[in-house]
Order: structure tokens, then C-alpha cells, then sequence
């Protein structure tokens, strides 16, 4: 029996999702495979066409805007390591810095404090296998 599709055909499938409003809710990111690999993307609140953040080889993982500013943090890893590390984004000038640097340890993103000053996430950097908050 032949299937009129392939499996090329769901590998091509792109999608979107995760969307989150900007702090004064006049925007909304959402991360997106449109280039292949999870990215994040701005668009106003309202419509209209969608402006990419990240261009990174490698996806996205997870992210989250500030409750007080126009910032963003977001996690990824190299190379599909799964070591995600995390980094801040200035969504108006595109500018990241990094946040956390060691390849051999894993940080989950959890949440900002409510005064935007801090950020809360875990990571197995104790033995590599248990995660603790930080």
C-alpha cells in the first residue's frame, strides 16, 4: 500500500507556538521553525508582520520576557548538547548576553521575580545529575 505522503513531507512541517506578551502588552514573541530550528519572534499585538530575534544554529529551548522591561531571557544549548545556557535579549537591538557559560552543565529557565531584577532557574552543575535552583 503506497502513502501519498513521505516522511519528508511531517519533517517539513513548520510551527509556532509559546506566544508571551511584552510587559506593556503591546507585542508578542512566540518562538517559531520557520528557519528550521526554534527561533524567537516579535510581532505587534495588533498584526502585522513578524520580526525575527534570534538566528541561532541551534533552537531555542525556552524563554521569557521580564515583567518590568523590554527584555528577554531565553535558553539554548550547542550542537544539541542539551547543556542549555542562558541569555539575555534586548528585543529592540538584538543584542544577547550571555548568562551562564559552562557547556558541561544544564540550566533550566523557571521565572522572573516579580520586580524584574532576578531571574530563577535550575541547573545539575552540583553532579551533573540532580538539579538545584538557583
Amino acid at each position: 500500500m503506497s502513502s501519498k505522503y513521505t516522511i519528508n513531507d511531517f519533517l517539513e512541517v513548520k510551527a509556532s507556538g509559546r506566544g508571551r506578551f511584552s510587559p506593556d502588552g503591546s507585542q508578542v514573541a512566540y518562538l517559531s521553525n520557520l528557519t528550521g530550528t526554534n527561533q524567537i519572534y516579535l510581532m505587534s499585538a495588533e498584526g502585522g508582520e513578524a520580526t525575527q530575534l534570534t538566528d541561532f544554529p541551534d533552537f531555542i529551548s525556552g524563554y521569557s520576557f521580564s515583567p518590568t522591561q523590554n527584555m528577554i531571557v531565553f535558553s539554548k544549548a550547542e550542537g544539541g548538547n542539551e547543556n542549555a545556557q542562558l541569555f539575555l535579549l534586548d528585543p529592540t537591538t538584538k543584542e544577547t548576553e550571555q548568562l551562564t557559560n559552562n557547556n558541561d552543565v544544564r540550566h533550566n529557565l523557571s521565572f522572573w521575580s516579580y520586580d524584574g531584577k532576578m531571574i530563577s532557574y535550575s541547573s545539575n552543575e552540583r553532579n551533573g545529575k540532580d538539579f538545584d535552583r538557583a
